[in-house]
């Protein structure tokens, strides 16, 4: 595909391009997905029915208000190392324990065993962040489906206490006036005015769902993807050819739609954006190391261009979009999400602690 427009990451350094194979699933009025496959058969699955720029605002903790100083260029910030794939944070801690046993006249050593439990993945970490399409206010979704408002944005209810896997995803109806939580399982709950439009829930997926997105424009509707980059459509308009990617590739983590739905964009851990259409901008990877992975993608309001977000802040903008700030050096989580402001003229960062952080003309939530 010929790339449109030109993208500006101010740091680049060699990375491995990978190719995806991906199906696409669209509902249709009936409730009936069908997936495809390029070159292969057709499978039907039933589904159910300004401000200054150079400041940068902490919104959830009142005790700190932090200042990014904004630059011209996105660069990886090097503060601390992550090893975030999908913006969840997972610690492994072990225990050694050795046991020794004597008798009367002998000595004996007991088999040392060692016993690693890996913990829960906190039930309260931030996992995304839906903003109101006006930009003054929006929700901070965590993963036991509990959402907190920020902002003036009011409150529609949440899937706490009703699901029984991880909520991923959270996406804001086109008016503003209700949104859809989305689970690992496929789950989508609808909330104040999101109308129920299908979802997996019956469906035994081959792999878990990671991500959602709104279709933009008009009607209402949404998108699924998986960790390898199938995408479940439930919107009015049928999406283009799926993204292909190669068996190994890395795991994709983010889904973004298209203005004027004409598509989505996937993104992959390793910074790689997979177009499910041809006539969608793309550009090169993000250079990584191995202190950030790629966590999330915002388009600009043209669709010729779209940030990237790294678990450790780094912002890179490729297209037309422009670099406008990061949490980095002020935040204490891993970035979780960004969501870009109505003008593409600023954006929002959240953390897995639930912190947001607003740049350019993204307004500061109170």
């Amino acid at each position: 595909m010929t790339p449109i427009g030109t993208a500006r990451p101010r740091r680049r350094f060699p990375w491995p391009r990978v190719a995806a194979v991906a199906v696409v699933v669209t509902v249709s009025a009936i409730g009936v997905a069908v997936a495809r496959n390029p070159g292969g058969a057709k499978t039907e699955v039933t589904a159910g029915a300004a401000r200054d720029p150079h400041q940068a605002e902490q919104t959830t903790d009142p005790t700190t208000t932090p200042s990014p100083e904004p630059t011209t260029t996105s660069a990886v910030p090097m503060t601390a190392a992550t090893t975030s794939t999908t913006g969840r944070v997972v610690v492994t801690a072990s225990s050694t324990t050795t046991t020794r046993t004597a008798a009367p006249t002998t000595t004996s050593t007991a088999p040392s065993t060692t016993t690693s439990t890996t913990p829960a993945p906190d039930p309260r970490a931030a996992v995304d962040l839906a903003v109101r399409p006006g930009g003054d206010g929006g929700w901070v979704l965590r993963r036991d489906g509990s959402v907190t408002p920020v902002g003036a944005a009011p409150t529609f209810g949440d899937a706490a206490g009703r699901i029984q896997n991880d909520a991923v995803a959270i996406a804001s109806t086109p008016a503003g006036d209700g949104y859809w939580i989305a689970t690992s399982r496929g789950e989508v709950l609808p909330f104040g005015a999101a109308s129920d439009r299908g979802s997996m829930a019956n469906v035994k997926l081959r792999d878990p769902i990671v991500a959602m997105t709104a279709t933009t424009g008009t009607g209402q509707g949404y998108a699924l993807t998986s960790t390898t980059g199938t995408i479940y459509d439930f919107s009015p308009v049928a999406p283009g050819p799926s993204p292909t990617r190669a068996a190994g590739a890395s795991p994709i983590v983010a889904i973004a739609a298209a203005p004027d739905n004409r598509g989505y964009w996937v993104l992959a851990a390793d910074g790689t954006v997979l177009p499910s259409s041809t006539t969608l901008f793309v550009d090169n990877t993000p250079p990584l190391d191995q202190a950030a992975t790629a966590v999330d993608i915002a388009p600009s309001p043209t669709g010729n261009g779209y940030w990237i977000l790294l678990s450790n802040y780094g912002m890179f903008s490729f297209g037309d979009t422009q670099f406008w700030g990061s949490a980095a050096g002020v935040a204490h989580a891993p970035a979780v999400a960004v969501v870009a402001s109505l003008t593409g003229k600023g954006y929002w960062q959240v953390t897995s602690d639930g912190t947001v952080y607003a740049f350019g003309d993204a307004t500061r939530f109170s």
